[in-house]
């Protein structure tokens, strides 16, 4: 009877698993056919977005934390430090996995390893972008200095070109990615 169950429980999970990896393909899809649009308008990342870096702080792992810790893009340890973001967060790994794009909702605390991602235009909904550059996580991976460990070069990258659809377009985009996501 466990075999049994165990068995269920493994096809259970792998077929969990490839329905996540098939909506999470869908909307890359949907978001790289957005780019075949007569509509967009190229933007340089500095010129539409604010790039902050996280804060260092020191590693206090212990259960009963509150705050995830971000910063090479994936939960490092938990801290009770005060959180340093809240809300819908585009996080920019900038060491070791440098380029990951992670979109998040917080609160969190971000460390310094990471930088953090934020539109300050109108016409450029946050949630947008938060998933236009995970599509396209790939090619901000040419931004990388290997010297070492490799690093995520954030002068260059401020020149990273991205192309914005009307803000209408990308609520409608938003509409089709926002139950998949869920």
């Amino acid at each position: 009877i466990v075999e049994q169950l165990d068995n269920i429980y493994d096809n259970e999970i792998n077929t969990s698993k490839e329905i996540i990896n098939g909506l999470k393909k869908s909307i890359e899809t949907i978001m790289k056919n957005t780019m075949y649009r007569d509509d967009l308008q190229e933007f340089k990342i500095k010129d539409v977005c604010d790039i902050n870096s996280g804060k260092r702080i020191t590693k206090k792992m212990h259960s009963g934390s509150t705050f995830p810790v971000y910063g090479g893009g994936n939960i490092s340890f938990y801290t009770d430090e005060p959180n340093n973001r809240d809300g819908f967060n585009i996080l920019l790994s900038v060491f070791g996995s440098s380029g990951k794009i992670t979109l998040v909702n917080g609160p969190l605390f971000l460390h310094d390893n990471g930088c953090s991602i934020h539109s300050n235009k109108s016409f450029l909904n946050h949630k947008y972008l938060g998933n236009y550059l995970h599509s396209y996580n790939e090619h901000i991976y040419s931004y990388k200095r290997q010297t070492g460990v490799p690093t995520l070069d954030i002068e260059s990258f401020q020149n990273y070109k991205i192309h914005i659809p009307p803000i209408e377009v990308q609520r409608e985009i938003l509409s089709k990615i926002e139950p998949k996501e869920k």
